[in-house]
């Protein structure tokens, strides 16, 4: 097991394996290194929603559990942004949870939205009409120029949002992200 320095100075963490290899005559150094972050990361988010839901299962506030979640989120993991957006009647919603690094505005100044208007035209809009995670790099000419350069100004680069579900399978929000580098699941 090793660190990975990246181009960007991310760290990160590797398993590396080594064999030597004979071919007429000739001795080759085979090795093999895997990236372990991946799998680090799905066990850790497995660990903190298990834990937010042991938490309001034992009838701690959900605001300060959801608020919890999100900072944490933001602190293990290269997000800029998290938020939990609710899905609100009339093509709105609501930000019910969020952690922010830098000064990002606009879900006060520009809201967020789930229909066609300029506004529901970004990932969490996509996220609540389609039913799917939705991402998408900030520097696509798709990306509605209301939320660009807020984004841009604090050097987010790539966002991605999942919809959340009732147990009817009904979306009723998303959990949003930001970051500088591309993660999470592929649309």
């Amino acid at each position: 097991e090793s660190v990975h320095l990246s181009k960007e100075g991310r760290e990160i963490l590797v398993d590396i394996s080594a064999r030597i290899l004979e071919k007429d005559g000739d001795r080759f150094l085979l090795t093999l290194i895997r990236d372990k972050t991946l799998k680090r990361r799905e066990k850790l988010i497995e660990r903190m929603l298990s834990d937010a839901e042991r938490k309001v299962l034992m009838g701690e506030n959900l605001q300060k559990v959801l608020d919890d979640l999100c900072e944490a989120l933001v602190l293990f993991f290269p997000f800029m942004y998290l938020g939990i957006l609710k899905k609100e009647p009339e093509g709105a919603t609501e930000l019910v949870a969020g952690d922010v690094k830098g000064k990002i505005r606009y879900h006060n100044n520009t809201p967020a939205r789930w229909d066609h208007s300029p506004q529901g035209m970004g990932v969490s809009g996509h996220a609540i009409r389609e039913g799917r995670t939705h991402m998408i790099s900030i520097a696509d000419s798709k990306y509605p120029d209301v939320f660009k350069k807020e984004m841009e100004s604090v050097g987010i680069r790539f966002i991605w949002s999942v919809p959340l579900r009732q147990k009817n399978g009904e979306v009723m929000g998303t959990i949003t992200s930001g970051s500088r580098y591309v993660f999470g699941p592929a649309p």
